[in-house]
């Protein structure tokens, strides 16, 4: 017998279909990223908006993780974490309008157009992490510690299937709409269509059924309280390190994040159907390593797998760009006939295929681990704190790429006297590339490896 999404006795059975449902959310809810990852980036792009506004474009997402800490203690006085995660998600959501609203009325040489859109963006940032925590320790809850693994390998699989879609239909939508109508008839229809599809993952989420939680009532020691819920998991070095290595990663990953796109597209005029093919050959490097990353996991453990992860990644992302440059590759095919492929981007999508599935699968080793280093109680307060530690790197990570781009541009705008093997002069973006691996592999590896220790007892 099962339980209804709103029973305080949560059944096996309807455990295992409330993870069913957030699966299905989640490939569902992940259309409305795909539409506000490389389209938002272009959308700024032809705003106007330079290496250091884009890297603070960037910074603004990582930045309002800091929102997870107060929400956590707001979530954990609350009979319901299901409501306040709910409620917020679809504010949120809907805030996605706002570009799909300003590429309409205002054109591309308005300079108010950036700052709206950036300060939706913001609010809508913040909205997505202030009921993050609790929506963490409900999975945490919900989720049997023997299942997590495959759970969480499960919605990033689903995540990746979905994102194959919705990249490549938003880059033809923005290429075909944008040839027809205009860029901006373009980019408000791919913006309205990922917000209708993001709102409808955010309602399946009442469906899921949600375990009574231990709440922290508010008292008069409450201050005392919310610092000893803070540094008590701090006081546990496992939870010190994994958070210290998940935010140098981070910082890796943000500084080049929104700069690949823009210089395929600056120096090689790739286009939006070519540039989706990242991410959509990211997702599906995801759906075929997902399995194998998930019974490595089993195997080995999520510690040894996401270490593996953290020495392949860099190193094939680095071969790729040391082997990108200009030129094209014509391929005789069946039926198609003769296909020419630029170098460069087919060499970078090529990487992302075997590289990016590397890197997203760290972050669901992560997600493992980080369930056995938190106390059961005040369990919501320090996860959010682990995200929050993680957020500063990345916040860091993301406007030191920005700023690195603008000083590189300035000092050398044709490159550095310096051909790599794929004829490409040394730019920015190979800079970026570099520091990424260096970080990854000198900083967050060694402190990834390091041994769990027990987690510390509850008080």
């Amino acid at each position: 017998m099962s339980k209804s999404p709103h029973s305080d006795i949560i059944t096996e059975e309807a455990a295992t279909r409330g993870a069913r449902r957030l699966v299905w959310s989640a490939a569902i809810g992940t259309m409305l990223y795909s539409a506000t990852a490389m389209p938002y980036t272009m959308l700024l792009d032809r705003y106007g908006a330079s290496g250091t506004m884009q890297g603070v474009a960037g910074a603004i997402a990582q930045f309002a993780l800091l929102a997870q800490l107060p929400g956590a203690f707001v979530a954990e006085t609350l009979r319901s974490r299901k409501l306040f995660f709910l409620s917020q998600l679809l504010a949120c959501r809907l805030l996605w309008f706002t570009p799909a609203i300003v590429v309409c009325l205002m054109p591309f040489s308005d300079a108010r157009a950036l700052n709206i859109i950036l300060l939706a963006v913001a609010i809508s940032h913040l909205l997505d992490q202030f009921p993050a925590a609790a929506w963490y320790s409900w999975l945490a809850d919900l989720i049997p510690a023997r299942a997590r693994g495959k759970f969480w390998t499960n919605r990033q699989i689903a995540m990746s299937v979905t994102t194959l879609v919705g990249t490549l239909a938003c880059g033809l939508l923005l290429d075909k709409l944008g040839a027809f109508f205009g860029e901006r008839p373009a980019f408000a229809t791919v913006f309205t269509i990922g917000v209708g599809l993001g709102v409808t993952g955010a309602v399946i989420h009442w469906f899921v059924p949600e375990p009574r939680q231990v709440r922290v009532p508010l008292t008069r020691d409450f201050l005392a309280s919310a610092r000893g819920r803070i540094v008590g998991p701090l006081s546990n070095p496992a939870f010190r390190r994994l958070a210290l290595a998940m935010g140098a990663f981070t910082f890796a990953i943000a500084a080049p994040a929104p700069f690949v796109a823009l210089f395929l597209r600056e120096r090689y005029a790739a286009s939006y159907a070519a540039l989706a093919l990242i991410p959509l050959a990211a997702a599906l490097g995801m759906v075929l390593f997902g399995k194998i990353f998930s019974r490595m996991m089993d195997r080995v453990g999520a510690r040894n797998a996401g270490a593996a992860c953290m020495v392949l990644a860099p190193a094939l992302t680095v071969l790729a760009w040391l082997f990108a440059g200009p030129g094209t590759w014509t391929l005789a095919l069946p039926w198609l006939g003769a296909v020419e492929l630029h170098r460069g981007v087919t060499l970078v999508i090529a990487g992302s295929f075997a590289g990016a599935g590397l890197f997203l699968s760290v972050g669901v080793a992560h997600m493992v681990r980080v369930a056995d280093v938190v106390p059961e109680r005040g369990k919501t307060v320090a996860m959010a704190l682990q995200f929050t530690i993680i957020s500063l790197f990345g916040t860091a990570g993301a406007f030191a790429g920005g700023r690195l781009v603008d000083v590189v541009k300035a000092a050398a705008p044709d490159g550095f006297p310096l051909t790599l093997p794929g004829g490409e002069s040394f730019r920015h973006i190979h800079l970026l590339i570099l520091i990424q691996a260096l970080v990854i592999w000198c900083a967050a590896l060694p402190l990834f490896l390091k041994k769990q220790i027990p987690k510390f007892p509850n008080p």
